[in-house]
């Protein structure tokens, strides 16, 4: 390096030999104010959507298009380049190249992100485990027994297709099976509001009406914020609902016969006449939880 020069220099490096040596001390090798800087341009030229600030001779700090932030230090690099100067090109695309890594490492987590978010529970009747297996290629599903003496069944919901989990998918999430029913449920409960809900009047009481078409309007049956939700739609602390197909739940206050045998007589018509039926049992949904409705 006896000219001032390196082979292949990069376009950061050659500038900084060409008009920035004098400001360093005015010796051959670069400064680390130099070295720093030559690590900054390479990241800038290499990601158009860093955003760098508060730059210093060790380093400096960078911020990616998602808000995430991070800070680069030089001291490492730079002290192995004085003792091997001929390294500098590799040495500043190593440091350079964390930025890169950082990026890929967030797209990642962004795509774990989303797929823990699509996670969702569904409720379906025993004689659906037999088909879900068939179309599986047999292997095992995911599933486990409700109190409600329904199957719940674990989907990952993505924009163009919903796929049953299997254990190989529970393995590949690192996740068990009780966090796998915490997730889908908090999942789930993002999506039971009271925009989930229409208010029928009928002669003997308003019923809540859930028929989004999402899929998962009887799996709000067992979402831990329906009470909430329903309660103070209806005025009540204690409510029976139904599920007569996947995308029907009907949800009264428990304290009128007269709208359960309503809510009872229309379940049963829809669970016959609907597509995808999945009970035609009441249930009562309190504090304690869900329980079926002896007939």
């Amino acid at each position: 390096m006896d000219d001032g020069s390196v082979s292949a220099p990069s376009r950061g490096i050659a500038f900084l030999f060409v008009v920035g040596i004098v400001g360093c001390g005015g010796d051959r090798a670069l400064c680390q104010q130099q070295f720093t800087e030559a690590v900054r341009e390479a990241v800038e030229a290499e990601h158009r959507g860093v955003v760098v600030s508060r730059a210093d001779e060790r380093g400096f700090d960078y911020a990616l298009g998602d808000g995430d932030s991070g800070r680069i230090v030089t001291d490492e690099e730079y002290a192995y380049y004085l003792r091997n100067p001929e390294a500098v090109d590799d040495l500043v695309a190593r440091v350079a190249s964390l930025v890169g890594d950082r990026e890929r490492l967030d797209e990642v987590q962004q795509d774990e992100t989303r797929l823990r978010r699509s996670i969702m529970p569904v409720l379906k009747p025993r004689s659906f485990l037999a088909e879900a297996e068939a179309r599986a290629g047999g292997q095992p599903l995911l599933y486990g027994e409700h109190t409600t003496g329904l199957l719940v069944f674990f989907v990952i919901d993505q924009p163009t297709s919903i796929s049953f989990m299997t254990a190989g998918s529970l393995r590949g999430l690192g996740m068990t099976r009780p966090e796998l029913s915490r997730l889908a449920l908090d999942n789930l409960s993002h999506r039971t509001g009271e925009d989930r809900f229409t208010i029928e009047q009928t002669a003997e009481g308003p019923i809540a009406v859930g028929h989004t078409l999402d899929g998962y309007d009887a799996a709000r049956l067992i979402s831990p914020v329906l009470l909430t939700t329903v309660s103070e739609l209806l005025d009540a602390t204690r409510v029976v609902a139904a599920i007569p197909r996947r995308d029907l739940i009907l949800v009264a206050a428990a304290d009128s016969g007269a709208l359960r045998d309503r809510i009872a007589a229309r379940a049963l018509t829809e669970y016959r006449a609907g597509p995808y039926p999945i009970s035609s049992s009441l249930f009562e949904i309190d504090r304690e939880g869900v329980t079926p409705i002896r007939p």
